[in-house]
């Protein structure tokens, strides 16, 4: 058997040193790379699991939407009931219930002429109305979000110029507006038809 020189044989023991050493850091590298690739996977996992729960949330409000029919659905972006008088009533009053809610004052509110168009009747109110920015901001996203569905055609706005200095005091907000909705059915067309019959 022949021996190794001292010189090699110190580069054998180095690099079985290096060897056995090259074990433990590669197999610490690899865990390393699994619980990260783990975390991400979890992270993942977490996410998929809150869209759910945010979905599951509203399988209430889904359902009920599921067993109302397409019909039902759509009509519910137009006013209730066929009657331009009643329709005008029942818009006039839920306006007025809006406005109440954000501290409008509605000094007037008076019908529009009712229009008809593509099958539909629309039926309108104007406001005359007065109160903070704040509180008109209010009301106009109630419109917007509202339903039956509602229009603002034509909006006036104007403060009353004074010397209130408007850091101390809020400055009062004169409003006109024009709001219309729709019925279902055009009951003005089949008015129309009645009086030139």
């Amino acid at each position: 058997m022949k021996v190794l020189a001292p010189r090699y044989r110190r580069l054998a023991a180095l690099s079985i040193l290096l060897a056995v050493l090259a074990l433990p850091v590669a197999a610490a590298v690899s865990l390393i790379e699994l619980y990260q690739s783990n975390r991400g996977e979890m992270e993942q996992r977490r996410a998929a699991i809150s869209r759910f729960e945010a979905i599951a949330r509203y399988a209430p409000k889904l359902e009920a939407q599921r067993v109302r029919s397409a019909e039902v659905v759509h009509a519910a972006w137009f006013l209730p009931g066929s009657d331009p008088a009643i329709a005008a009533a029942s818009l006039q009053a839920k306006l007025k219930q809006l406005a109440q809610i954000h501290g409008i004052d509605v000094t007037q509110a008076h019908d529009l002429k009712p229009r008809a168009g593509e099958g539909i009747s629309y039926i309108g109110i104007g406001l005359e109305m007065s109160g903070s920015a704040k509180g008109l901001a209010g009301f106009l996203a109630a419109i917007e979000s509202n339903v039956p569905l509602l229009i603002v055609q034509k909006a006036d706005i104007r403060a009353e110029t004074s010397a209130i200095d408007p850091r101390y005091e809020p400055v009062i907000l004169y409003v006109d507006l024009d709001v219309w909705g729709a019925l279902a059915r055009s009951a003005i067309a089949e008015r129309q038809k009645d009086d030139a019959s």
